[in-house]
């Protein structure tokens, strides 16, 4: 699973894969004395090169490691507009993306993630990997 955890305190969202983000969380906040903050949770089949490829698509907003900084909660746009169909924490209520899409293992989609996209406010001259 993919998940995204914010900083309270200095808005940074770290982008991981975890095979329970709210466990990874709580052991972040161990080693945090900013409060942090579970904001997504994605159940994605390949979560390990969907990881690196959002970490690739948004290197100009990485501060360090897999902590990433957008300006205005962009992040959270950009990457539903990427993987909202596997959506699970928080379920949405009343929006688009209220339904969640099973994909189960080895079914073929048409999504996305696998598509060149270009992050908010970022450069077009590096590859997308």
């Amino acid at each position: 699973m993919i998940y995204l955890i914010e900083n309270l305190e200095t808005g940074q969202i770290k982008i991981g894969r975890s095979l329970n983000p709210h466990k990874r969380v709580k052991q972040l906040q161990t080693g945090s004395c900013h409060k942090l903050n579970l904001v997504r949770i994605y159940d994605v089949e390949s979560d390990l090169s969907v990881e690196r490829r959002l970490h690739s698509m948004l290197w100009e907003s990485r501060k360090r490691g897999e902590w990433f900084y957008f300006p205005s909660h962009e992040y959270v746009a950009f990457i539903d507009e990427l993987l909202g169909d596997y959506r699970i924490f928080p379920k949405a209520v009343n929006t688009a993306d209220s339904f969640l899409k099973v994909v189960s293992p080895g079914t073929q989609t048409d999504h996305p993630i696998g598509q060149e996209v270009v992050s908010p406010g970022t450069r077009t001259d590096r590859p997308v990997v």
